[in-house]
């Protein structure tokens, strides 16, 4: 049963994944109005995110390997960040497609932090963290509240620091 059941969510969670768009066209142009773009704010989200998430995992988890946490935490987040641009390559081999893999990647990065970041983080990030260190864990009700807590937070925290210094007008 617990075999079906992993089964199961892995499979949900690749149908929610690919059902739900991650890309739109349309017919404007971006113009930055600060210095500061995404891109520039990346390398201070990255680190201050794994720290957060890697301590508040481990704090809630009552894990017993801190390298593992620090291992998955860190899959996790690259293949979270990296989803959106392989769902848009995906869809850029469809027949309709009026571009092509350079042309994707000279369009990055392809979000601003939000609510459907976090939740495509979630989506990703969780399963990944989550079943890579139940194990090695004493609280599983621990681990699931570090996952969804230390996510919230430090998805927040990127997309305040990224709305204060990362302005644009399309």
């Amino acid at each position: 049963m617990n075999k079906t059941k992993n089964i199961n969510i892995v499979l949900m969670t690749f149908i929610l994944l690919f059902s739900v768009p991650v890309s739109a066209f349309a017919n404007s142009s971006w113009a930055w109005l600060t210095p500061f773009r995404p891109i520039y704010i990346l390398p201070f989200a990255i680190i201050v995110t794994l720290a957060t998430e890697i301590l508040l995992i481990y704090y809630f988890s009552k894990s017993t390997k801190f390298n593992k946490i620090i291992t998955f935490v860190i899959l996790g987040n690259l293949l979270s960040f990296l989803t959106p641009y392989l769902c848009d390559y995906l869809s850029s081999l469809m027949p309709h497609s009026i571009y092509d893999f350079s042309t994707m990647l000279e369009r990055a990065p392809m979000y601003i932090v939000g609510f459907g970041y976090l939740f495509l983080t979630l989506i990703v990030e969780f399963p990944i963290v989550y079943y890579g260190v139940k194990k090695d864990v004493e609280n599983q009700q621990g681990l699931i509240k570090g996952i969804i807590i230390s996510n919230i937070i430090t998805t927040i925290f990127t997309a305040l620091v990224e709305h204060i210094l990362c302005r644009g007008h399309g």
